[in-house]
């Protein structure tokens, strides 16, 4: 029996009875729901690394904005607000590997966007693979998963890889 691809989960919780500190203070205030314009193209930096040896399906991957995202000359979200998503997809083929990511929603201060977002592509890794590499996964992509082509064996996806994403 092997148990070398095992993962750890822990929580936290806290038990509170009504002598709160915090009962008195205000509620805080309700985000604006956003939806974001049809077709813009969304520029997002990978905050954190990847490592396909650790990674698995279900891993939270968090995207910064590289550029303000605008309708009609009003900014929606600014530059730097972290998208939040999950690694749906990690296969491992003889010729490359495929990362299947997909971000569901993005938050600010003072404004929350659900996705749907459809990737065109990502750059800016040495380990993403060319198209001489002939990636070609098992499945089709899911709906509004993004697929990153990947050199083959166990890598590092560095953080500042650039992916390009449309609404």
């Amino acid at each position: 029996m092997r148990f070398s691809a095992c993962h750890e989960f822990t929580g936290e919780s806290t038990l509170k009875f009504g002598d709160d500190d915090e009962a008195g203070a205000p509620p805080a205030a309700a985000k604006q729901e956003l939806k974001l314009p049809k077709n813009a193209e969304i520029v997002l930096r990978l905050v954190g690394e990847i490592d396909t040896d650790k990674a698995a399906v279900g891993d939270p991957v968090r995207a910064a904005l590289t550029s303000d995202i605008k309708e009609k000359g009003q900014v929606l979200l600014h530059k730097g607000v972290e998208f939040s998503g999950r690694i749906i997809r990690l296969e491992h083929y003889e010729n490359f590997t495929v990362l299947g990511l997909m971000f569901q929603e993005a938050e600010s201060e003072t404004a929350h966007v659900k996705l749907n977002l459809n990737m065109d592509r990502a750059m800016g890794a040495d380990v993403l693979a060319s198209s001489r590499w002939g990636v070609n996964p098992n499945s089709p992509p899911r709906p509004h998963e993004g697929l990153v082509p990947l050199r083959p064996g166990h890598l590092r996806l560095s953080r500042g890889v650039v992916m390009f994403w449309r609404n």
